[in-house]
């Protein structure tokens, strides 16, 4: 047996353990429990782990390519979703995405928010204890906000979807293990692409020698030292493709705009805790599509700069020729040449 991968099992199955408890009252009904600085210790060593990381970047694939030979049978769409509903390797991607974006990034985003109007009463929620509730010098609406989430957090319903989301992504999570010990080569086989073939690309290539240049909305032009490459969001795995018949770019795609237009620095600080939590969720993604399309194992983003908060990515960007003559020397929020699609809500 794999040493390591025994080693991450026994400590995922410890800390999934001490996620939640289930007892009965006195009437013989059961009692959910769920501790939730256990759920943030368990996503923690999620996060870290690069072999899960793996899993689930693999996980992530299957779904996507799953997803285009389902639109290319041009089934009906009941026909879609009894399909959709048999194939169950997406539910760990899903589930980690929903626990991150519900149970984890609320806490993180507490620490950067300053305005009190604006702190996530979620996040509140989740760090306070009630009596530290209490105290909270926060505007009175904001109290009763968190208050009424406490009030929430602790009922059954509320638990049980929880629970069941950690011991549905818990347990997928397992069965990848066991499938990596039998094959350990499920993440190292990957298929190049038809842009790391044409770039001459390798896993030690560097994101500063890449530069993209987008053509058009969805069309960008890729270059890698001499060489040259055009292709467009569906190639490169940013298609949307929950809808069979649509074809619109991902979110994280969205954000690679925003980074053509920034000089490949994206700003968070004028961000509410929400949002910043979106488009961390978009970050990683975007992370993940690129490293899949290009292949090559650095991350293509620089550290985040905790003090100013910006994302800053390691590949050279353009914009769309429209709005490239005076890119680098407008703010990404005031220019009136964004288009209004990328300024709206996240």
């Amino acid at each position: 047996m794999n040493i390591q991968t025994s080693t991450i099992k026994s400590e995922l199955n410890r800390r999934f353990s001490l996620a939640y408890t289930e007892t009965k009252n006195k009437d013989g009904n059961i009692v959910l429990t769920v501790n939730y600085p256990k759920v943030y210790d368990y996503l923690a060593f999620v996060e870290v782990t690069p072999l899960i990381q793996d899993l689930i970047f693999e996980e992530n694939k299957r779904w996507y390519h799953f997803m285009v030979d389902l639109e290319k049978q041009k089934l009906s769409d009941e026909m879609v979703g009894l399909q959709m509903s048999n194939f169950d390797h997406f539910h760990l991607w899903t589930q980690y995405e929903y626990l991150i974006g519900f149970v984890y990034d609320p806490i993180e985003n507490l620490n950067h928010e300053e305005d009190k109007n604006k702190l996530d009463t979620w996040g509140l929620t989740f760090s306070k204890t009630p009596y530290q509730i209490l105290k909270l010098r926060i505007p009175f609406r904001k109290k009763i906000e968190v208050i009424k989430n406490r009030i929430e957090r602790g009922s059954y319903r509320f638990q049980f979807s929880i629970k069941s989301a950690v011991s549905e992504f818990h347990h997928r999570l397992m069965n990848l293990l066991a499938e990596y010990e039998v094959s350990p080569n499920i993440t190292t086989t990957k298929e190049p692409t038809e842009a790391v073939k044409q770039l001459g690309l390798t896993p030690d290539s560097k994101w500063e020698d890449l530069e993209i240049a987008f053509r058009s909305q969805y069309e960008v032009q890729i270059k890698y030292k001499t060489k040259e490459y055009v292709a467009n969001h569906e190639e490169m795995g940013f298609a949307d493709k929950r809808k069979p018949d649509e074809t619109k770019p991902k979110l994280s795609w969205e954000l690679l705009n925003l980074l053509a237009l920034g000089n490949g620095v994206f700003p968070l600080t004028r961000l509410t805790g929400t949002d910043k939590a979106k488009r961390k969720k978009q970050k990683q993604s975007l992370t993940q599509h690129l490293k899949d399309y290009f292949q090559i194992t650095d991350d293509p983003f620089y550290e985040t700069d905790k003090e100013n908060m910006e994302y800053k990515i390691k590949i050279k960007l353009l914009p769309d020729p429209e709005f490239r003559d005076d890119w680098k020397d407008r703010n990404i929020y005031d220019t009136t040449k964004i288009p209004r699609e990328f300024l709206k809500p996240v």
